[in-house]
């Protein structure tokens, strides 16, 4: 398993530009201090030895989907941990969250799958978003386990975004946008909340 400490994280990301967050600073990296973050990554370690771990051949052998890890890891807020204190999130740096889902991984790296690309398919809304946009998908998110999806592999193109044929053109009363187009293994896909394209 790759294993990536939050020093390791920090560096890197000072190697690249930085993007446009939600309030128009940028993206926050290491605004915790070092045992701010370490009781974060504490909660998720409790979680993964006390939930995950114990009951994860269940899952494996039955294929169920694992709804009572989503719904703990929400209440114990290791989920939507990228949404700002303005929008009301908690915004945490990207060191903690690494943190937070290279620990959960550790017990069940379908669960650290699916979590991680929830919080992927929020980035789009949260760097470029209108305010009605983020109301309407993200602020459920943080009363409810919600997940949502990122869906951008193609049959013919791969995940490779210059080449997708995904079309979305407007109605004819410009009242909702028809999606034309086919996409394949996208995680989270059939229990989202809603799907990035």
């Amino acid at each position: 398993m790759l294993m990536l400490s939050s020093k390791f994280v920090r560096r890197m990301s000072s190697l690249f530009v930085q993007q446009p967050s939600f309030s128009g600073s940028t993206p926050n990296l290491s605004s915790l201090s070092a045992a701010e973050e370490a009781g974060h990554v504490q909660r998720a370690r409790h979680f993964v030895q006390n939930e995950v771990i114990p009951s994860s051949s269940h899952f494996d052998s039955t294929g169920e989907f694992p709804w009572p890890w989503v719904r703990l890891a929400h209440a114990l807020g290791l989920m939507n941990t990228g949404i700002p204190p303005e929008h009301g999130g908690i915004g945490l740096p990207l060191t903690a969250k690494v943190g937070i889902f290279e620990t959960i991984a550790y017990g069940d790296i379908g669960l650290g799958t699916t979590l991680m690309v929830s919080e992927l398919s929020q980035q789009p809304l949260l760097y470029a978003g209108t305010l009605e946009q983020k109301q309407k998908f993200l602020l459920p998110m943080l009363g409810n386990p919600f997940l949502a999806s990122f869906a951008v592999t193609e049959p013919e193109a791969g995940s490779d975004v210059s080449n997708v044929s995904t079309s979305a053109e407007p109605s004819e009363d410009g009242t909702f946008y028809v999606l034309n187009g086919a996409k394949k293994w996208i995680t989270n896909c059939g229990v989202a909340q809603w799907l990035h394209f």
